[in-house]
């Protein structure tokens, strides 16, 4: 974590293909959003119930805790763009929920208290509880 507060999506992939050296295919990207303005004093149990999700559901995890400031939204956006990400995951609703179709348009949505997926492309009803 740096001096901010949050934590950036970082580009550690060995290629731009997605398959390291020795000719394996690399696992899936997704990307843990836990806004700590939510989560409190919470935010280490979120995050490690994230990786703990991530590594059942056999992604390759790159984390981003966002706070108040500016548009988590926005960024977890430009972040999924950026790095291919097949997922999304969250603690819990409240941390995406009124951006849930944005989301779901580029890649699936795991909530990890519910254990609930919505995958990439999924048709919210327009009547979907908020």
């Amino acid at each position: 974590m740096n001096g901010s507060g949050s934590w950036e999506v970082v580009e550690h992939l060995q290629s731009e293909m997605g398959v390291l050296g020795n000719g394996v295919v690399a696992k899936p990207w997704a990307i843990g959003f836990v806004r700590w303005d939510i989560s409190g004093s919470m935010v280490d149990y979120d995050v490690r119930g994230i990786r703990t999700c991530s590594a059942r559901l056999g992604y390759e995890l790159v984390s981003m805790t966002v706070g108040p400031q500016g548009d988590p939204v926005a960024r977890l956006l430009t972040a999924i763009a950026r790095c291919g990400a097949r997922a999304v995951l969250v603690p819990s609703r409240e941390h995406i929920w009124a951006s849930r179709r944005a989301v779901t348009e580029m890649c699936d949505l795991v909530v990890v208290s519910g254990g609930m997926v919505w995958e990439r492309g999924y048709q919210w009803p327009r009547w979907f509880a908020r």
